[in-house]
């Protein structure tokens, strides 16, 4: 039995050096099926939504700082949201730098309420609010940098 990996547009925003070389690096993530979304520098998470294919299953949202990530980055980034079981999170938060959410919950309600928000951590807690039945306990996954980037000695991410 194969593994069905869900849609993903990943909302990639680059603080970093060189772009072209770390978009060439970006493409190359071993990942069956995802777009990638540019956010220009300025500007904000809600604008590049509306240009996201339809299709998306999962969006990821990702503020590149240019430090190594693992190979497998998306997936470990949407694991959380497709286990099979009880542990299904809603949510995957990684260190400060990207955020992994079902792309049914971005309506254009919360698009235009999340209107010029650039913070991960700041569209952390509309997402959640997004998720949350009355009387419902949401499970968001949070992953530390070591779980998803090389170790190394220097810092590996700064959070936005």
């Amino acid at each position: 039995m194969t593994r069905q990996f869900p849609s993903v547009s990943l909302i990639w925003i680059y603080k970093g050096e060189d772009r072209p070389d770390r978009r060439q690096q970006i493409e190359a993530l071993d990942y069956p099926e995802f777009e990638i979304v540019e956010v220009p520098p300025h500007s904000s998470w809600s604008e590049q939504l509306q240009i996201t294919s339809p299709c998306s299953q999962l969006y990821v949202f990702w503020c590149d700082d240019g430090k190594p990530v693992s190979n497998d980055f998306l997936l470990e980034m949407t694991a959380p949201l497709c286990a099979e079981n009880s542990s299904r999170a809603k949510m995957h938060f990684w260190s400060g730098n990207a955020l992994a959410v079902p792309s049914d919950v971005m309506t254009q309600t919360f698009i235009q309420e999340c209107a010029g928000e650039s913070s991960l951590m700041r569209l952390m807690i509309p997402v959640v609010e997004a998720l949350a039945e009355p009387e419902e306990r949401v499970q968001i996954a949070f992953s530390s940098l070591e779980r998803i980037a090389p170790l190394q000695m220097d810092p590996v991410a700064y959070p936005c």
